[in-house]
């Protein structure tokens, strides 16, 4: 457990997630692990660059790679077969796009799990924190396409896109901690006066009974 936590999140996913998807698969076990192996940091990195896309696929029964690509045939087409060209044999066309199809919800639920939230400013704060290591994952061949991908007509959208979410995230930390401040205040200062409500009740009742015994001896004396 200890050896799993001190993992980056590119070798986390290929421990934890890679024996999920490939667990009723019966052919070309080692192309597809190695398929899935440089596939994990291209998506991060693309999810990463476009965060809409975390909200969009989550929302999909059975998201692609289409959706990945965003109705880019071409470079689609381009990654599949740089990313054919790096395994030890071709896997066939159609299985091989439905292991990458297969990859992506368990993907997002693994992000999730990582982030401790669903929200998608969580998601791009995690990637974020572990930006490097994917970058370093990422295969060099892959580079280019992603650029592509990232090049989109808005690009200056996207990365304000990018810093919105960052900084909501960090608003709602922060609006959380006050939040936090505030309702902790509020409990010690409840807790202050019950406290002193339950004291002037028994100082009350004390001397009631003081008075009471008082006047009962003041009547047994006359």
């Amino acid at each position: 457990m200890v050896q799993l936590m001190s993992m980056d999140l590119v070798k986390k996913l290929n421990v934890t997630v890679t024996p999920y998807i490939l667990k009723d698969e019966l052919n070309d076990l080692l192309e597809k692990d190695q398929a899935l192996c440089r596939f994990y940091p291209f998506l991060l990195s693309i999810l990463h660059v476009h965060p809409s896309l975390i909200a969009d696929l989550i929302q999909q029964l059975d998201p692609s790679i289409n959706a990945i690509f965003q109705g880019n045939y071409q470079l689609q087409q381009q990654y599949l077969q740089k990313l054919q060209q790096q395994l030890n044999r071709p896997i066939p066309e159609t299985e091989f796009e439905q292991v990458l199809n297969r990859a992506i919800i368990p993907c997002l639920g693994f992000l999730e799990h990582e982030a401790g939230t669903i929200q998608v400013e969580g998601i791009v704060h995690l990637l974020d924190h572990h930006a490097e290591e994917i970058h370093q994952a990422l295969p060099t061949w892959a580079t280019p396409i992603l650029e592509a991908l990232a090049a989109k007509p808005v690009p200056r959208w996207t990365r304000l896109q990018t810093m919105s979410v960052r900084k909501q995230y960090q608003q709602n930390k922060v609006q959380g901690i006050g939040l936090g401040i505030v309702v902790a205040f509020i409990v010690i200062l409840f807790s202050g006066i019950w406290g002193f409500a339950q004291q002037v009740y028994t100082d009350h009742r004390q001397l009631e009974r003081q008075i009471s015994r008082h006047d009962h001896s003041q009547h047994q004396s006359d």
